[in-house]
């Protein structure tokens, strides 16, 4: 027997498994992590590649990989943390169950794109910057 109060919920709505916009987001926030991931990356790559230039001209590149990587980076954890968070369990109220899903989906998301942008830059990702060594032979 059903009560009126839960008639009207529809059986994703009162299961223990998240939605299919979820899952859909999900897979492409996986997508969305690692462009951003490796957007992060050629901000940094940007920077040592043009620091000899930058000190020929009595100037420095230092701080443009975080100009240009960290804001990108951060908006997309934050756009999928709320996508995440307000599609998590259609029709319900937005419980701390909800929020500990988006934050574990964002989280595997960054770090599977982490692991990406890691591998395309030979594990140097963190190791490029002004101070950095350029492997770019001119």
């Amino acid at each position: 027997m059903t009560s009126p109060r839960s008639a009207g919920r529809s059986a994703s709505a009162t299961s223990g498994s998240p939605g299919p916009t979820f899952w859909l987001f999900n897979v492409t926030g996986v997508v969305a992590m690692i462009a951003a991931w490796v957007w992060f990356g050629m901000a940094f790559e940007e920077e040592m590649s043009e620091q000899p230039k930058a000190v020929s001209a009595g100037t420095t590149m230092a701080g443009l990989d975080a100009s240009l990587g960290i804001p990108p980076l951060v908006l997309a954890h934050v756009i999928g943390l709320g996508l995440l968070g307000f599609t998590a369990f259609p029709g319900r109220r937005r419980t701390g169950r909800v929020w500990i899903w988006a934050v574990a989906s964002v989280t595997v998301a960054s770090l599977i794109g982490l692991l990406v942008a890691q591998w395309l830059y030979a594990g140097r990702l963190f190791l490029m910057g002004a101070d950095g060594q350029s492997t770019i032979v001119p």
